[in-house]
């Protein structure tokens, strides 16, 4: 089964309303309610069906605002990958670094 055709499956689709309602039916990041809403995974698990996540990982984002947080997410990965390319091991680019590239990246474009 693709992972577009477990977006479909009842298990999916009941956890999904799970998290809206939570949620109110509104974006958590720009508090906006009339675009098209969609339920966000914070993080993956390889293997792990969509579904299996606990409520807690789940967070409800409207169009807009999930199409910047899986490009933010895409952007600090590519930077993280130049700094390693750079010589700079990953144990070495704290979480203060990599909250502050997410930062300036999501609030001065």
């Amino acid at each position: 089964m693709t992972y577009k055709e477990k977006l479909l499956d009842p298990r999916w689709q009941k956890k999904r309303l799970e998290v809206l309602s939570r949620d109110n039916f509104t974006c958590q990041l720009c508090v906006e309610n009339h675009n098209s809403l969609h339920v966000h995974h914070k993080t993956y698990v390889w293997g792990k069906d969509p579904w299996d996540y606990d409520i807690i990982n789940l967070v409800t984002l409207c169009y807009d605002c999930h199409k910047l947080e899986t490009q933010s997410k895409e952007d600090i990965k590519i930077m993280i990958n130049n700094l390693q390319m750079d010589g700079i091991p990953l144990l070495h680019i704290s979480e203060d670094i990599k909250n502050k590239i997410y930062l300036k990246h999501n609030f001065n474009g």
